[in-house]
């Protein structure tokens, strides 16, 4: 009986499973590409289109040919998983500077096989930083194609050193050159506007570090004179902080959780809590934005795009974004089937816009599906995750939203005495989408009452600290207070105790003594009302018996006659 030892033996198939089968569209291989880059400390990437190539080029640590043949051409090995990918550099303090600024956007070893989803042929140059070599490599990656017998290590790959005259960007003398031929697309100029699109929010647009540059040029294939693609990609969704919105901002860092709600630049409530998820996510931020018609309109002068086309709720991970979460359609918060159960209490997509930023070492918890465009693995960190988001963030944005400047909450909530005093203030604030400012909110008596009750709810959770909230909503004073149910005097009562508010207790006390009045002088106008019903009644029936007593009368005097 035979006995002994057998091994795998890969073939040349594997470069399409690996390649052109797992990474599925265009610009997911530009973007695996850009981040081979940003790993490499590059600061600095051109991404050139020409007559049928396309050439990536970066000023980043570049590779000698030891890199090249134990790490470039190590299918599926990573040195950035197994932490060795740093031992070069740290004698360099330029990239050591930016290392302590960065984490690995990539780490499974497969990202190079984006060439071969992009084009048939690749010509790589490479430097590496501190060394006096450059080399040159081509492959041809149909080699791969032409017998599936063949093994995956018997394809041999021409390699040469050159000269180092190459042209690596901001005139760097080392760095890493991709040229791809043979494209296997055709790159138009709507697709490379597209493109653009999807770089600028590739890299946190959120992030003010302006640390990783991205150029575009398609000068020799678009001849226009003025071109929206050419040239280095802005940041320019940072515009969109400057709208004026209804927006939440959630920072968790270490053990606490800083959460503030503003509308249209002005706070609504500020509240802190324990980070329970410290064991998995000590480092995260959630920024949603609600944007009402007026806030689509100015987004869309901002942009030049709708939001709807430009995307909604985009998640980072340190520093890059995880696909497909944000893009046009997409619904991987699981937010459109929920409003869909109730169109005027929820917020779906198409409502909001915003970024969830997490910055993780916790690899497995926050693992990408390998497709790159599917998505997280589900693990406990994501589940996590997705509860933060929705427990803490999002409902907590729609809670104001519907609640205070719909008036959802107050009408089905029964705070005013009857439906109808509901139904009237609602339909008050109908005007509330059209405008920058929220004055028609903080002029309603039901947007006011339900504020006392959504901050009085967050005062009964003892987990959370009140650190500040909108005093202009609990000023009620001058209200109309007969047509509310009373409770809420004690909720006002609740908020100024649990935020220790010496001034809402005496404002308390002053609404407390207004509506002590408006009751007494309501009940004073029933009693005279009622004693003036009684007094009718009493000289009704003193009519009546004289009316009696003269009919009478008047019968008695006839029968005389």
């Amino acid at each position: 009986m035979d006995k002994g030892l057998l091994r795998f033996d890969i073939k040349t198939g594997m470069k399409n499973i690996i390649g052109r089968d797992l990474i599925t569209d265009d610009f997911i291989a530009i973007y695996e590409l850009v981040k081979n880059s940003y790993d490499a400390y590059a600061d600095y990437v051109k991404i050139t289109f020409g007559k049928n190539e396309i050439i990536i080029a970066d000023n980043g640590k570049g590779m000698s040919k030891d890199d090249l043949e134990n790490k470039w051409f190590a299918v599926a090995y990573s040195a950035k998983k197994d932490g060795t990918e740093d031992d070069d550099i740290k004698r360099n303090s330029h990239l050591s500077n930016l290392k302590s600024r960065r984490f690995y956007a990539g780490a499974k070893g497969v990202g190079r096989f984006s060439c071969d989803r992009l084009g048939n042929r690749l010509e790589l140059i490479t430097a590496k930083i501190n060394a006096n070599n450059t080399y040159k490599l081509n492959i041809d990656w149909e080699e791969f194609d032409k017998d599936s017998k063949e093994s995956f290590n018997s394809i041999k790959i021409p390699f040469e050193e050159i000269e180092n005259n190459a042209d690596f960007p901001q005139k760097s003398k080392h760095g890493t050159i991709l040229r791809i031929k043979n494209l296997n697309s055709t790159w138009d100029e709507e697709k490379l506007i597209e493109l653009r699109r999807s770089l600028e929010k590739l890299i946190n647009p959120f992030s003010k570090e302006n640390d990783f540059s991205i150029e575009i040029e398609a000068k020799e294939i678009l001849t226009k004179k003025y071109s929206k693609v050419n040239g280095v990609i802005d940041n320019t969704i940072l515009k969109i902080l400057d709208l004026k919105t209804t927006q939440i901002e959630l920072k968790l860092k270490n053990n606490l959780i800083s959460t503030k709600i503003l509308d249209r630049g002005n706070l609504i409530y500020h509240i802190e809590e324990p980070n329970e998820y410290k064991s998995v996510i000590d480092d995260l931020e959630i920024n949603l934005y609600f944007l009402n018609r007026s806030a689509k309109i100015n987004f869309s002068k901002l942009m030049d795009i709708e939001p709807i086309n430009y995307g909604n709720i985009f998640l980072f991970k340190n520093g890059f974004r995880v696909q497909p979460y944000g893009n046009i359609g997409d619904d991987s918060w699981r937010l459109d089937n929920r409003k869909q159960q109730g169109y005027n209490r929820f917020l779906g997509t198409r409502d909001l816009f915003g970024k969830v930023d997490i910055i993780t070492e916790r690899f497995d918890e926050f693992k990408e599906v390998s497709s790159r465009d599917g998505g997280l693995v589900e693990s406990l960190g994501k589940k996590m995750l997705f509860e933060i988001f929705y427990d803490k963030a999002f409902k907590r944005l729609e809670r104001y939203v519907v609640g205070v400047l719909w008036g959802e909450a107050f009408s089905r909530k029964n705070y005013f005495l009857d439906s109808n005093t509901a139904l009237k203030f609602r339909q008050e604030l109908a005007n509330d989408k059209d405008k920058d400012t929220y004055e028609d909110a903080l002029g309603n008596l039901g947007s006011k009452i339900d504020f006392v009750n959504l901050i009085k709810s967050l005062s009964d959770d003892t987990d959370i600290k009140i650190i500040d909230y909108n005093k202009d909503f609990v000023n009620l004073i001058n209200e109309k207070l007969d047509i509310v149910q009373p409770k809420f005097i004690l909720d006002l009562e609740k908020i100024a105790e649990k935020t220790n508010d010496e001034k809402l207790l005496n404002q308390v006390k002053l609404t407390e003594a207004n509506v002590n009045k408006i009751i007494r002088e309501k009940e004073e106008a029933q009693k005279r009302e009622e004693e003036e019903r009684k007094r009718r009644i009493v000289a009704e029936k003193k009519r009546k018996k004289r009316e009696r007593n003269v009919k009478m009368l008047k019968g008695n005097n006839k029968k005389r006659n």
